[in-house]
């Protein structure tokens, strides 16, 4: 039986393998770079170019890292010419991914509701009445 994965996310899921490994092992980087991480890849239909969401494990290092990868983009499309065998390789853009930091604020709304509710929990009118 055949997968129902379509290409574009075959080649999507390779290009987060090749992206993450060039960011930590091929590129000569300042040692914060080793905490990103690589969220998601959107590759144009004609697969010309790659929007690459990259995020930072410590808050507020993502934007300069964002920067430095863009700096950089050309090494790493070259670094991908070497792994790839497509007929196109994309070009390259990163992106600030903040889902993870929407995530944990998320979570933390949600923590914060259910602890008011269980420290104010509603008196019963009719036990006090009785």
């Amino acid at each position: 039986m055949r997968s129902k994965e379509t290409r574009m996310e075959r080649m999507s899921k390779q290009l987060i393998r090749d992206f993450s490994d060039i960011i930590r092992n091929d590129l000569k980087l300042p040692e914060s770079f080793k905490l990103l991480s690589v969220t998601h890849v959107k590759l144009s239909p004609d697969q010309s170019t790659a929007k690459v969401y990259v995020s930072h494990l410590k808050d507020g290092e993502t934007g300069p890292a964002v920067t430095a990868l863009n700096a950089r983009a050309w090494d790493v499309r070259e670094q991908l010419m070497h792994r790839l065998s497509w007929r196109k390789i994309p070009t390259v853009s990163f992106v600030e991914d903040d889902s993870l930091k929407r995530g944990f604020e998320l979570i933390r709304k949600i923590e914060g509701l259910s602890r008011t509710e269980t420290a104010d929990p509603a008196p019963d009118n009719d036990a006090a009445s009785r």
